[in-house]
This record gives structure tokens, C-alpha cells and sequence, in this order.
């Protein structure tokens, strides 16, 4: 890129040179953004080497400040349009407000009037910014259509259900797919649908709620995007006070178009749903895959989410397959280790493995920690009696504490992980990975792992999160 084409536009737009240049974090896309300045004045200068999404956004941007939508002014477009100049909207999210404002990864009951004004101006977009657009812009699709619902369903299939282990029969599991599919072509397709509206998209400005990132969009269903909003995972809103939300945007949508009210929730949790295993497909992908684990801080929080809308028959149960792998989900603990850590509070994860494996990747951001190499210790597991057995069983237990030299071990392994942890907790430190490993990861690595943890949770200051890696993948 050249950031001299950035500079260009600013100077073009307010007759000034910027005094600096900032790049801005990036994001979960491939865009790169700046934050340019000359004195009082800035703007956001943005490169995108992708042409389609360009013009997806360009046109969207123009449409909607011609219906004085709350979209970011645009200030100029270099003529390969690769680089454009937009108002700066300040570095204010919904999110952060969110994150500023919450405890112990609750909601905040002070966001519900935020909420409202974004689902407020969300009706407009879908109504209002509707009419007149030229949808030919779109990339890649110009609706939300069956296609794009498969498309979702086969991305959670592949980045989240096939990484995590979760067992199921393909071709039901197909089968269901396209059922599915095709009960959400019953939904009005007439209306701008946002497809990313989360609340990093949201941005606080003069006191009112601007969108961003709308490239994405297409021409579909009212339903998609307040699910996208309600039930996005780490907002972790109640669920009371989304069904208040939906009832409020229900009455601004309907305000400005004869939507009937029964029709909309008969598809509304089905369309929640295919949001929910597009983002958990994400999550894989991010952080299984691109190893960004914070992506997976998310996780537990959809799969609460999923216990939810799996009840009171809220999904119909016309879809065996896909209920069934949904409820394993919800019912598998290993799924649910990466809960995002107490600010209070260190969290020690103690994992056993096996070498014949990799040896455990730190998905908390942290990195570091311990590896410990337990293959030194007399080995149980090489006599028939003790085989079947791990380290959990008394039997091993007695083993190592008369056969072996596992308390001296432990004793060692104590010495460091205490001087450690008393400095992690002294400078407020989040985050501490100990890996035990050994030949099979059933019965040094287990009792190590075991003894560990019994001995951390008596720390006050301590959060235990401990999981045997090589039983948990054979349960």
C-alpha cells in the first residue's frame, strides 16, 4: 500500500498536510486503517486491496447519507478505489461502553438505552435504506438466500463442529442443513440486512449510535440482524431483558412497515440460531485454526446461548440431527475452558497429555507458562495390573508414592509454579498454563496434573481450570 494516496485525499479534503499518521489496531478483516490528524481536525484513511468490497461499501455509504442514515461521512476516493477518507467517528464502541461499564462479564442494565437507539436506527437501515438501493453492489451475494444460510451451516460444520470432536452422521446432518434452509426462505426478503450487526460495529457519536463495516450487506430478512445483536456471545445479555429489546425493536419496525408481528417471531429464533453457529464457526476459525485465542472466550457464552434457544421449543423439532449435535454441544465440558478469566483473580489451567501428541497450545493470549516432562518417573502403565487404570485410581496413587520418585517431582514442580503464581498474582496477572506430559497421558501425567491442582485450590487468589487432555478426547 501507499499511504501516500491517504495523505493525498486528506490535504484534497481539508486543504491541510496531516501532522501524523496513526495506524489503528487491526481488525478481523484484511482492511487497514489510520487515523490522520492536522491539528483539530481528523479523519480515518482506510486501504482495502479487495475492489468488490470497496464498491459494496462505497455505494452503501453514499445510498445511506443520501437518506441521512448514521454512517460515517465520506471525504474522498482515490480514483483506483483501493483508499478512501471517511469522518472519524472517535474511538468509542458500543463495546466499549459495554466493557467499561460491566462486572464479572455481565450485562450492564445502564446499555439497555444504547440498545434501544441502535435497534431504533437498525429499523431504519433495514426500512428506509432499503428503497432505492443498488443491490447490484453487493459482494458476494445480493441477498441472504438459501445459498448464504448453507454456506453458515457448512462454516460451523467445518471450523467448529469437526475441530471440536463432536460426533454426528453427515448426511443427516445435510439433510437437515438444507430443511433448515428452506424453512428461513419463508421470511420476507425485502429489506437491507446488515449481516455483521455487533456492537464493535456500533459506534458512540454526539450522543447517538453510528454504524460502520456494512459491507457485508445484502437484501434480506428483518429477523437476521437483531438476532446478530441480541445474541451475540460476549455481550452475555439476560435473556428477559433481550426479550424486552425485541419487543421495543419490534415496535420501531413496525412503525415503518406492516410487518406482522406473529410471522416475524415464528422465524425470528431460527434465524438467532443460524447467527449463533455462523459466530461459533468464527471462533473456530480464529482461534482453533488462526490460533487467535480470544476468539475463544466467546464460545461458552454461545453455547449458553444454544441451551437457550434449544428449549421451550423454540426451534422446531423437525430437525433431529441438528438438535442432537447441538445438544452435545451444550453438554461438553471441554468446550467450556476457555471462560474468559475473573480481573480478580488468576486463573492456573493445569493440563495432562500425551508426547505421542502436541504439547497443549496456550489459547488464553498469555503465552509462556510451564511444560513439564513427567517421562523421567517409573512408569505404571508398563504392568498389566495398572494398564487400564490412570491416575486418578488409588492403585496408581499408591504406585507413585511407594514405587517412584513422583514426591520429590511434585516437590520441585511446587517450588516453581508457587514462586511464580505469588508474582502473577502480585502484579495482577490474569493467566498461568501448566502442562504435565508423558508417554500415554493417562497415569504420570494425570497425577501430577491432579496433585496440582488439589494443592492450587486452596489459594485464595487462585481459579483452577484443569483438564486430562488424552481421557477427555477417548470419554
Amino acid at each position: 500500500m501507499d499511504i501516500g494516496q491517504l495523505t493525498l485525499l486528506f490535504r484534497e479534503f481539508s486543504g491541510k498536510e496531516p501532522d501524523v499518521i496513526s495506524p489503528l489496531p487491526p481488525s478481523g478483516s484484511h482492511r487497514k486503517y489510520f487515523r490522520l490528524t492536522s491539528g483539530v481536525f481528523s479523519a480515518i484513511g482506510v486501504y482495502n486491496d479487495d475492489l468488490n468490497e470497496n464498491k459494496a461499501f462505497l455505494t452503501f455509504t453514499r445510498h445511506f447519507l443520501s437518506k441521512k442514515l448514521h454512517v460515517p461521512e465520506l471525504y474522498g476516493v482515490s480514483a483506483d478505489e483501493h483508499y478512501y477518507l471517511l469522518q472519524d467517528l472517535g474511538d468509542t464502541m458500543l463495546k466499549t461502553l459495554i466493557d467499561n461499564q460491566s462486572d464479572a462479564f455481565e450485562f450492564p442494565p445502564t446499555m439497555i438505552p444504547w440498545y434501544k437507539k441502535a435497534l431504533r436506527e437498525l429499523a431504519r437501515f433495514q426500512v428506509e435504506g432499503h428503497r432505492g438501493l443498488d443491490y447490484s453492489a453487493c459482494s458476494p451475494r445480493d441477498r441472504f438466500d438459501r445459498q448464504s444460510v448453507l454456506w453458515d451451516l457448512n462454516h460451523f460444520k467445518y471450523f467448529f463442529l469437526k475441530i471440536s470432536g463432536i460426533p454426528f452422521d453427515e448426511q443427516k446432518l445435510e439433510h437437515d442443513f438444507h430443511a433448515f434452509a428452506s424453512l428461513l426462505e419463508e421470511a420476507d426478503p425485502g429489506f437491507f440486512l446488515y449481516r455483521d450487526f455487533q456492537s464493535r460495529n456500533i459506534m458512540i457519536h454526539e450522543n447517538e449510535c453510528y454504524f460502520i463495516d456494512y459491507q457485508g450487506g445484502r437484501r434480506g430478512a428483518l429477523q437476521y440482524d437483531p438476532a446478530s445483536l441480541l445474541f451475540e456471545a460476549r455481550t452475555n445479555i439476560p435473556f428477559e431483558t433481550r426479550e424486552q429489546l425485541l419487543e421495543y425493536y419490534l415496535d420501531e419496525v413496525t412503525a415503518l412497515t406492516n410487518t406482522d408481528r406473529r410471522q416475524f417471531m415464528a422465524l425470528f429464533y431460527p434465524f438467532a440460531l443460524v447467527r449463533v453457529l455462523q459466530a461459533m464457526g468464527t471462533y473456530g476459525l480464529r482461534g482453533w485454526v488462526e490460533k487467535k485465542p480470544l476468539f475463544l472466550q466467546s464460545v461458552p457464552f454461545a453455547i449458553n446461548n444454544l441451551k437457550w434457544l434449544l428449549g421451550d421449543n423454540r426451534i422446531p423439532t423437525s430437525f433431529p440431527a441438528l438438535r442432537q449435535v447441538l445438544t452435545d454441544i451444550t453438554r461438553t465440558e471441554k468446550l467450556l475452558v476457555n471462560i474468559p478469566v475473573r480481573k480478580d483473580k488468576l486463573t492456573v489451567r493445569i493440563i495432562s497429555f500425551s508426547y505421542r501428541n502436541p504439547i497443549p497450545d496456550d489459547l488464553s493470549g498469555n503465552g509462556g507458562g510451564f511444560v513439564f516432562d513427567c517421562r523421567g518417573i517409573h512408569n505404571p502403565g508398563r504392568y498389566d495390573e495398572y494398564k487400564m487404570l490412570t491416575g486418578r485410581d488409588e492403585a496408581v496413587q499408591n504406585f507413585f508414592r511407594e514405587k517412584s520418585d513422583m514426591d520429590q517431582f511434585l516437590a520441585d514442580v511446587f517450588s516453581m509454579t508457587d514462586r511464580t503464581i505469588s508474582t502473577y498474582v502480585e502484579r495482577n496477572y490474569h493467566h498461568l498454563q501448566v502442562c504435565f506430559g508423558c508417554t500415554g497421558g493417562r497415569h504420570r501425567s494425570v497425577f501430577a496434573a491432579e496433585r496440582l491442582a488439589e494443592r492450587l485450590k486452596q489459594n485464595p487468589n487462585v481459579i483452577v481450570e484443569l483438564e486430562h487432555r488424552e481421557m477427555d478426547m477417548k470419554a
